[in-house]
């Protein structure tokens, strides 16, 4: 696990410089351990879902879906929104993704 922590800014520093394809292996990578460590019947699992394992996930599910989509992720709070920037624009600097794909960190229309 890249963040043994569940710290999610600590996951987008550490991946944030990476290229799109690494991003996403490393981010299913994430999901599958922290899933895997916070499961039913695991030893510690109660200890780490008190550390902020269940938000972690959210988080990290909602980064995934927001690469993929170029939409804004539902299950992530309005707040959290910009801790994945970095990576959005990191991408956008490296002509990764384009500069249309930071318009999810603007807010909605109404």
């Amino acid at each position: 696990m890249i963040s043994n922590r569940f710290d999610f800014d600590e996951f987008v520093a550490k991946v944030r410089d990476r290229n799109i394809e690494e991003i996403n292996l490393r981010l299913r990578e994430e999901i599958r351990e922290a899933e895997r460590v916070t499961g039913p019947h695991i030893r510690g699992a109660p200890e780490r879902r008190k550390l902020g394992a269940p938000e972690y996930l959210k988080l990290l599910k909602g980064l995934a879906w927001s690469l993929s989509t170029n939409e804004r992720p539902s299950s992530v709070q309005p707040w959290d929104l910009p801790r994945m920037r970095p990576i959005f624009e990191s991408l956008v600097n490296r002509g990764e993704l384009r500069p249309e794909a930071l318009i999810i960190f603007h807010p909605p229309s109404r």
